[in-house]
């Protein structure tokens, strides 16, 4: 049953308009009158029993979910136009509209925090007991929030509430046949299938190309031929090998060759984001150095936008700089404290990015100190 506008649902909630639609429901954009708020209200017209028996206990799960990447679900009941839950209302345009308009820009560093956050929340839901799958991960389910930050939209409910072995026995809600895993498709759904469409997503982001369904890929590869979904690398060239090589593993038609988990995905893109932003926060150092920029101004600006290990190391930098410690040994302090991996990769961007000696060394120890570690692996 379609809700038209400005019905009145529940005696409380009045609807605005449909800004979803699904095969089980649809999602309404409503005004809660009892707080005074806009909301999102999620209609399921799923009368399995199955499901119906298990609307209550999943609500409840849902409602007791707090996370910073995730809506939070306000409240649940039953109409005869069918099961309802209440979740907080994400303003703005979603990032599949935004890739269709071609006005998605979606950097590498965006996207790379962004993946940091919704494996985030992908660990919280996995992990709760019973688990929560959501099932539906893709560019249209993604919104940031004023501060930039990714919210995960349409969890829960409509996806699967139950243990492992329950999710298989509900019936989906609905996935998107272009993002879903092929055990999805043949309704064994597990955590890894999550991570399967959350790879799916980042690549569709960061080539700007609509990924090759899995069923298309499965079909080819078992007539002998080559996969369709290249690795990433190839189209985009501005995408580093190793975060390249992460998604084709997430992307992996055997489940059993995805990362195990969303930690495990998680440590791994850690990783590779730590020697992304070392690479380019030291190719800025030079660049911003021969600019005319300070160091603090260098390290001010490196403190907010890199992830959160990196950048605490920035701040205690600053720290240090404030306290007055002089910089070099400021930068010595943080050598020392650099993993062996990270310190690696610092001295293969020196050689490969700075010119050794001239002004840069004149003006800043950074290379000596840095050369200078060299000799102590």
């Amino acid at each position: 049953m379609t809700l038209k506008s400005d019905t009145i649902v529940h005696s409380r909630y009045r609807i605005i308009e449909q800004v979803g639609r699904g095969g089980q429901g649809a999602v309404f954009k409503a005004y809660d009158s009892r707080l005074q708020a806009t909301v999102a209200l999620k209609q399921s017209l799923n009368k399995e029993p199955k499901f119906v028996s298990s609307f209550a206990q999943a609500a409840h799960i849902l409602a007791n979910l707090r996370h910073p990447y995730l809506p939070r679900v306000i409240d649940h009941f039953e109409e005869p136009s069918g099961f309802y839950l209440v979740m907080e209302f994400i303003d703005g345009e979603d990032f599949d509209s935004l890739l269709a308009s071609n006005r998605g820009i979606f950097t590498l560093h965006n996207v790379m925090c962004w993946a940091d956050q919704i494996l985030d929340a992908l660990e919280y839901l996995h992990t709760r007991t019973p688990p929560i799958l959501h099932r539906d991960i893709k560019p249209q389910n993604l919104k940031t929030d004023p501060e930039g930050d990714i919210i995960l939209l349409d969890f829960g409910l409509a996806k699967g509430f139950a243990s492992l072995e329950k999710l298989q026995e509900v019936e989906n809600f609905g996935f998107s046949f272009q993002y879903a895993s092929l055990e999805q498709l043949q309704g064994n759904a597990t955590t890894q299938s999550d991570l399967y469409s959350l790879g799916v997503t980042l690549y569709h982001l960061l080539s700007g190309t609509t990924p090759v369904d899995v069923l298309s890929r499965y079909t080819l590869l078992q007539g002998g031929q080559a996969d369709p979904l290249l690795p990433l690398a190839e189209l985009s060239k501005h995408v580093p090998t190793p975060l390249s090589d992460l998604i084709s593993q997430a992307t992996a038609i055997d489940a059993q060759d995805r990362p195990a988990s969303a930690t495990a995905m998680r440590d791994i893109l850690l990783d590779v984001t730590n020697q992304y932003f070392i690479q380019n926060f030291l190719r800025r150092f030079s660049t911003a150095l021969r600019e005319g920029y300070s160091v603090k101004q260098i390290f001010e600006e490196f403190s907010t936008t890199s992830p959160a290990p990196l950048a605490n190391e920035i701040r205690q930098i600053l720290a240090e700089l404030q306290n007055g410690i002089p910089l070099p040994k400021a930068l010595d302090n943080w050598l020392t404290r650099m993993p062996g991996e990270n310190l690696n990769i610092i001295i293969a961007t020196v050689n490969a990015q700075f010119d050794i000696g001239g002004n840069l060394a004149d003006k800043l120890d950074l290379i000596e100190h840095i050369l200078g570690k060299r000799k102590r692996l």
